[in-house]
């Protein structure tokens, strides 16, 4: 355990270098580590760097988490996003990374009302693949909260809706 804390505060370290071969090193090992802890890390390095080879090394490593632990370190940090390119970043990579989201279908459905068509469109991918895990519970309210919005909604956005609505339709009991 201690090897592991020691190796966590070096990649912490090599994260937060100003040296960028050092920091694509450090997010090498990250990848290969797979470790949740250091999603709030790897987030932050995200919005701060502006260099294309250590954003997509991040991209990267989000994009293939194995861990379903991560889920939750991932919507963590959804949902205190407030840069909006960053949440359908991170929202894309949810979809990606092919974990379970099932218990955060509604943090979701409101990426899905709340954002641009791109992003909706990731968060329809994000409950689609999630859907099969989802308890029945509060379905039939899910979908008259997407009903509520129908008129707010522009024509292409209204088509995901209801290509959402058909897909918790379907997960409701007969």
């Amino acid at each position: 355990m201690a090897d592991n804390t020691w190796n966590i505060k070096e990649i912490r370290s090599g994260l937060s270098s100003m040296d960028s071969q050092i920091v694509i090193n450090t997010l090498q090992q990250v990848k290969n580590s797979g470790s949740p802890v250091l999603i709030p890390e790897l987030i932050d390095l995200l919005r701060k760097t502006r260099g294309n080879e250590v954003r997509n090394h991040i991209v990267s490593i989000l994009n293939n988490l194995k861990y379903q632990s991560s889920a939750s370190e991932l919507v963590k940090a959804i949902r205190q996003e407030d840069q909006r390119e960053m949440v359908s970043l991170l929202v894309a990579a949810c979809w990606k990374n092919g974990l379970d989201y099932s218990e955060y279908i509604d943090d979701f459905i409101h990426i899905f009302l709340e954002y641009d068509y791109t992003t909706a469109l990731e968060a329809l991918t994000v409950i689609e693949n999630s859907i099969r895990n989802l308890e029945l519970g509060p379905t039939q309210s899910r979908i008259d909260k997407l009903k509520s919005y129908m008129d707010q909604t522009g024509a292409d956005k209204r088509m995901l809706m209801l290509e959402l609505i058909h897909i918790l339709n379907h997960k409701m009991p007969n």
